[in-house]
């Protein structure tokens, strides 16, 4: 921008002025009010923050120790199969973070598996695609789902498990 009026897309207007020619600028400043003043140009510079977010109480396991985190806990327990090369399971990660905070009181285990790193787990589970979920209660596989899925349907089936329903997927929202 030079000091002749002209803007990056053409002469600079001024709602408070009027857009009354080169004078005018698009802020109160003192040339608005006085033609005669300086010409003085702002920069603005905005830093957004993110808030810092809670560590997800997700526990990364492999072939040697899954069965035994597994059947260690008596409560429900979420085992996420994922690879790192696969987009619907890194879109699935900030919604298990997510479900993992939000069930940590209610003794919800949030498990990861890497099937690259442990492909026999992955094997005697029987894990054809990724993400795949499986949901455990006491250590026992109750049943699967496939692809990337809802929040809203993952906070109903853990619930569902919580209530001790049977371990089958609800038809019906709660």
């Amino acid at each position: 921008m030079g000091s002749d009026g002209e803007g990056a897309v053409g002469p600079r207007r001024s709602a408070r002025a009027g857009g009354a020619g080169p004078d005018a600028c698009a802020i109160d400043c003192p040339r608005a009010l006085d033609p005669g003043a300086p010409s003085t140009y702002f920069s603005v510079t905005m830093i957004f923050r993110k808030k810092p977010r809670p560590e997800a109480p997700i526990v990364h396991v492999a072939d040697d120790d899954f069965e035994a985190v597994v059947a260690g806990h008596a409560g429900v327990t979420v085992v996420d199969f994922w690879a790192v090369w696969c987009p619907p399971c890194r879109m699935m990660e900030p919604i298990l973070e997510e479900i993992a905070l939000e069930f940590e009181p209610h003794d919800v285990l949030m498990l990861k598996v890497d099937v690259d790193r442990a492909p026999e787990t992955a094997e005697s589970y029987g894990i054809r695609s990724v993400p795949t979920l499986v949901f455990f209660r006491g250590g026992e596989p109750l049943f699967e789902m496939v692809g990337a899925v809802p929040k809203p349907v993952l906070q109903r089936e853990i619930h569902a498990l919580l209530r001790g329903d049977p371990g089958l997927p609800q038809d019906a929202p709660d």
